[in-house]
Formats: structure tokens, C-alpha cells, sequence
């Protein structure tokens, strides 16, 4: 099914043709208007259209060196398409074009080759790097991986094994997970290493203007509301992502040319709008986090005044984001709106979520499977939709914390 993306057939190594062309003439800025980071994690079945989206970058106008905007990517692919035990090293590229316009993958760093992008401290001292390498007042963010959300570690891919867990052990998979680094291979998945948005958020070392997840289900009230404080403006999608994701042929353009993350997100929603059958697929929202403590505030009140009817509500009857029986992802507002919120209500409801959303949109069916008829900007969890574990790991999201969606949540 194309909502994932297929395997890998060479690693990012063999991708990385040149490296480290370099005149001893050429000026290097001592710092940048812009740092574009791409940061891709694609040691698992993402990696052949990983290295086709840096392909397409390539492809794109490129700034040079001598220009004071930088193109950097981070990645960590599979040795092959069926080999996820043979170790990679992961790499770090600045992409730029010589004087001629030909694209040139400089080749700043190689990391261990038993290390993981996903690891807190790895995913920390590569951004360091960056930014003492490329100093700049402005710094954007695109991850590019598997994405599952708020969910535990590994949860969406076996989530009967994770609730075989105790609520009270110690030893709880991490919540809101992103990306995937398998152990393993495709017949035979012993494992796939996710990293809490917790751990992404402690491990940037700027505040970057934006952050972009290229990667399904991490359009949640959760996910933006873990990061408030890391970056001014989040663009991700409420459900999945098509295997070939963002316009990549747009990155440049959008995001060195014009810093312009609302183009970017809209270039990813027209691309697929503009497609068929199971392709015309996409919704996406780009997130101001400076609005979303007073729209905590907002849903705190709500969700304490629609308690009974959130807890009673058909989830049949409200608007999802997701496939099969991975029922997990709702949209926010029709949430309330099931519950029986009042006009009033809605209205203030409406507009703290509208002034939270720079940007959003949606076709109107999904993987060709399920209609979209309701779309704040947010997908949600509905309590008790998962497992009475699933619930109380909830409390523990910095979300619920300040809304109480499930149970009055833990004080921070």
C-alpha cells in the first residue's frame, strides 16, 4: 500500500557521488540568511523515495557556496532492499550547485556506523554541528521518516504486544514517537527504534522558524503542543503520507527563496490535489505555537463542561484520520461537535482554533478509502478509543496535562 513508503535498493553512501569538491578560492560566508535543514531518517522501508525526493532537491535550483543560504542534509538509509542488520553510517551533506549550476554533495560529516539519528544525544550533536557550521538567525526544520503520532514506541506496528505492558512499569514505552530505525528484515521485523518528541524536543539546539514533518499521523494537538516552545510555526499532516511525500522540487523555491513554509505546505497539498484515484490524498495544516497555550485554556474549559458527551460519543459518528482499526486519530473540533457542544461554545472553540492555523487543507477522500467532511487543523485522541493502558499513558502528555481530555491529568 502506498501510504508507506517501499523499500531501499542502495544506501545514502552510494547516493552521495561527489563529495567534498572544493576550491581553495571559494568564500564562505561567516554566517547565512537561511539553514535549511533536511533531516531524514530512512533506515527502514522509506529509503529508495528518501533518495528519490534528494534526487528531485538536486534537480532544483541550489544556492552556491559563496551564497549566504544553506542547504544541509542528514541521512541515514538502509545498506539494501532487504537488509535492515547490515549497519550504515549516517551522513551529513551540504547540497549546493557549482559555478556551472551543477548540483554538488559536499560531505561534511560521517558519523559511527552504530549509531542512530533517532537517538537523543546523536540527533543533538548533529544539530550543533550544523549550527556552529552554518551560522544563521534562521534555521528551518524537515524531518522526513515514519511518523505514528503521540502513540508509544512501536505501538501503531503491534500495539497487542505493547498493551501486554503494566500501565505502572517502569519501563513504559516512550510516548510520541517519530521516525523508525528497523532491526531486522522485511520477513521478519524484530524491532523498529522510534524517538519521543520529548527527546526531539530536548535535542534541538536553536529555535528554528518552523519545523515540517514529512511523515504520516503527526498533525496532532499533541504533537504541536509538545513543541510550542521549540519553534514558531509547525506544518505536518493529520493522516497518512503518501510513499513519494512533500514537493521536493519545491524546497528551494519555498523555503531558501522565499522562507516560506505556508508555500511549501500549500505545494504539498496542490501536488496531490492534482492527482487520481488513490493518490489525490493529502491534508496538512501549518501551526502557529504561539496561540495553542490559549487554545489549551479554550479546550480545558470544554472538555470539563462535555465530559459525559465526549465520553459517550459514536466515534463512528466523528470525522478520523486513519485506516484499518488504528483508531486513534480524530479531528479535534468534530470531536465537541458529536459531544454536543453548544453554538456559543463552538464559536469560541472555532476561532481559538482558527487563529492557532496559519494555514490548512485537505482533499476530500483519503488513500481513496474514507471521506473527509470535517477538518479543523488538529487530529485528536478519543478517550477510550485505545486501551484502558493507552488511556493512562495519555495522562502523561503534556497535552492532557494542561486539558484533562482523559482524567484529570498530571500536574506539571
Amino acid at each position: 500500500m502506498e501510504l508507506l513508503k517501499k523499500i531501499a535498493f542502495v544506501g545514502i553512501v552510494s547516493l552521495i557521488s561527489v563529495a567534498c569538491e572544493r576550491t581553495g578560492g571559494d568564500y564562505v560566508p561567516d554566517r547565512y540568511d537561511d539553514v535549511v535543514i533536511l533531516y531524514t531518517v530512512g533506515y527502514n522501508n522509506l529509503s529508495s523515495d528518501i533518495q528519490a525526493n534528494i534526487r528531485t532537491v538536486r534537480k532544483s535550483a541550489l544556492p552556491m557556496k559563496s551564497v549566504p543560504k544553506a542547504l544541509v542534509l542528514v541521512a541515514h538509509n538502509a545498506a539494501n532492499d532487504e537488509d535492515f542488520n547490515t549497519p550504515t553510517k549516517p551522513v551529513i551533506v551540504q547540497i549546493r550547485s557549482d559555478w556551472a549550476g551543477k548540483s554538488i554533495m559536499d560531505t561534511l560529516k560521517v558519523l559511527d556506523e552504530n549509531v542512530t539519528l533517532l537517538e537523543k544525544d546523536v540527533m543533538s550533536g548533529v544539530l550543533s554541528f550544523i549550527c556552529d557550521r552554518f551560522k544563521s538567525d534562521h534555521y528551518g526544520l524537515i524531518f522526513s521518516s515514519h511518523g505514528t503520532g503521540w502513540l508509544p514506541e512501536d505501538y501503531y506496528r503491534k500495539p497487542r504486544e505493547t498493551l501486554l505492558k503494566s500501565a505502572s512499569d517502569a519501563h513504559l514505552p516512550k510516548t510520541k514517537t517519530f521516525g523508525a530505525s528497523y532491526e531486522g528484515t522485511p520477513t521478519y521485523l524484530k524491532a523498529s527504534h522510534e524517538m519521543t518528541l520529548q527527546d526531539m524536543a530536548g535535542a534541538i539546539p536553536m529555535h528554528p522558524d518552523y519545523i515540517i514533518f514529512d511523515a504520516c499521523l503527526m498533525g496532532g494537538i499533541e504533537t504541536a503542543y509538545e513543541l510550542r516552545h521549540v519553534t514558531d510555526r509547525i506544518g505536518f499532516s493529520q493522516a497518512q503520507v503518501l510513499a513519494s511525500g512533500f514537493d521536493y522540487s519545491k524546497l528551494s523555491e519555498c523555503l531558501l527563496t522565499r522562507r516560506s513554509p505556508e508555500d511549501f505546505c500549500k505545494a504539498f497539498y496542490d501536488f496531490y490535489n492534482a492527482q487520481s484515484g488513490s493518490r489525490r490524498t493529502a491534508t496538512i495544516s501549518l501551526v502557529d505555537c504561539s496561540r495553542l497555550d490559549s487554545l489549551a485554556t479554550v479546550c480545558n474549559r470544554f472538555f470539563e463542561r462535555y465530559r459525559s458527551g465526549i465520553a459517550s460519543v459514536n466515534p463512528n459518528k466523528v470525522q478520523g484520520f486513519f485506516t484499518t482499526d488504528k483508531h486513534w486519530f480524530y479531528d479535534l473540533e468534530d470531536i465537541l461537535v458529536k459531544a454536543g457542544i453548544s453554538e456559543h461554545d463552538l464559536a469560541v472553540l472555532s476561532g481559538a482554533i482558527d487563529r492557532c492555523i496559519i494555514y490548512k487543507a485537505h482533499t476530500d477522500r483519503i488513500l481513496d478509502s474514507f471521506d473527509v467532511k470535517a477538518f479543523c487543523g488538529f487530529s485528536s485522541y478519543l478517550p477510550r478509543q485505545g486501551s484502558a493502558f493507552l488511556d493512562e499513558y495519555y495522562k502523561t502528555l503534556a497535552w492532557n496535562r494542561a486539558t484533562g481530555l482523559v482524567g484529570a491529568g498530571i500536574a506539571d
